[in-house]
């Protein structure tokens, strides 16, 4: 490991402590060490010390954008340690911020989402998810402090009397952790999340364990995150997203539905029982329609079900929703954390919809990244126009970036996310690179 001194201690657990170091070229880090206290049961340790040496692979192999990277580590000695980035300040202080002004800084959540998005993405589950253990660093907030050891043994898992212990934390620990910890799925970490926005929304104490609630509509994301059936809960990451931001989004210009408007919105939530007639309607008023803010709350409650179902009643006409969708995305200015519930949405369309549907979506998200500088989104315009996708789908993709004169987009989606032009596929390429190295 890398030489350090030792400046002073910052935090001491059931099973470690952190120190703040400072390495020989002068920079400030952070520390954590593996040093059970006298009072943690011998039969529990080297279980333990598993789980610690585990959480280093993992963070490191995930370390970046999502989560706190790890600069080196000492995985052999008698106390393993790692060091890590000093981070600007946990979660939990963001939340004590956000109480005193009354200002909800939206944009923490969304980095949070995608960062458990990224991770569940990746099959881990973090199993300690708390405002503690989300850091911020480099601007953004990133998971730290990964929760993925077995459990202990059988007389301390049915006993979880510690506010804090090494197998979670009884204030955001999902019900079915007490009993399998092991084998619980990524639903552990949307009910923590749960927990988190109780935490921000109501900010009192709770009793471990239970269905959680909140005020108002907000209240209603918070129940179903934290229902005591895994099954019950938000199925992933994506849904609880864009729920909450759908009941968090407060437009630019507040839009209120005309009688028609207001009409459609009602018939979107019987969508599965439409006949061909009613789908032939509302494709017509959405593509008749020539000012997208005045349907507004119509675009704002298509979520992933509703756009799926569209597409799959009739590709034809779906296709024709899903123009008037990308056009809207195009011409309007969200707030950073709802582009990233739109941008999941376009996902959707992109993943269900024909060549001229995903073409439509990929130029979309990108003049939305662009736009809105908006990593998250970039990331999406990325994978979306990859290397893997079908060549046919890149060689319209790529027609399309050329009569829309659009390739300074897909630059800036690549740069700014530290990507070079490369990372798209070769046909995009071709179109995208800057004169002079088309030339070369």
């Amino acid at each position: 490991m890398l030489n350090f001194k030792i400046i002073d201690a910052i935090a001491n657990g059931g099973f470690g402590r952190v120190e703040r170091v400072q390495l020989e070229d002068g920079r400030i880090v952070a520390r954590k060490i593996f040093a059970p206290s006298p009072g943690i049961p011998s039969a529990d340790i080297p279980k333990a010390r598993q789980r610690f040496i585990r959480e280093v692979k993992i963070q490191s192999h995930l370390g970046g954008d999502f989560v706190i990277p790890v600069i080196d580590s000492d995985l052999v000695s008698a106390e393993p340690s790692y060091l890590m980035p000093l981070a600007d300040r946990s979660y939990s202080v963001q939340i004590d911020e956000d109480h005193s002004t009354g200002v909800l800084n939206a944009n923490a959540l969304a980095d949070i989402l995608n960062a458990l998005d990224h991770v569940h993405s990746l099959g881990y589950t973090h199993r300690d998810l708390k405002p503690q253990n989300v850091l911020l660093h480099e601007g953004k907030w990133k998971l730290s402090d990964f929760g993925l050891a077995l459990p202990p043994s059988s007389s301390v898992t049915t006993k979880l009397t510690s506010t804090d212990s090494a197998w979670g934390t009884s204030g955001y620990m999902a019900p079915e952790q007490t009993k399998q910890f092991g084998a619980v799925t990524a639903t552990a970490d949307i009910y923590a999340m749960g927990c988190i926005l109780h935490d921000i929304f109501v900010g009192k104490p709770r009793v471990p364990f239970m269905r959680q609630t909140g005020p108002g509509p907000v209240g209603r994301v918070i129940e179903k995150a934290t229902e005591q059936t895994p099954n019950k809960r938000f199925k992933d990451i994506g849904l609880l997203r864009a729920a909450l931001f759908t009941v968090l989004k407060t437009p630019t210009t507040p839009v209120t539905p005309t009688t028609q408007e207001a009409e459609w919105l009602k018939l979107l939530e019987t969508i599965s029982t439409w006949d061909v007639a009613q789908l032939e309607d509302f494709a017509r008023h959405m593509e008749e329609s020539t000012n997208t803010s005045e349907n507004d709350p119509i675009y704002s409650s298509l979520d992933e079900p509703k756009l799926g179902a569209l597409i799959e009643r009739d590709a034809g006409l779906g296709g024709v929703i899903a123009a008037a969708y990308c056009r809207w995305v195009r011409e309007t200015g969200f707030t950073w954390a709802f582009c990233d519930v739109v941008a999941a949405r376009m996902l959707s369309l992109y993943a269900k919809g024909d060549m001229s549907t995903k073409a439509a979506v990929v130029l979309a998200a990108a003049e939305m990244g662009r736009s809105h500088n908006r990593w998250y989104v970039m990331r999406q315009v990325l994978t979306m126009a990859g290397p893997q996708i079908d060549d046919n789908l890149a060689a319209r993709i790529a027609l399309e970036i050329s009569i829309e004169g659009e390739q300074g987009n897909f630059r800036r989606c690549a740069s700014v996310i530290g990507r070079s032009i490369d990372s798209y596929h070769p046909r995009i390429v071709d179109v995208v690179k800057e004169p002079d190295s088309a030339a070369a």
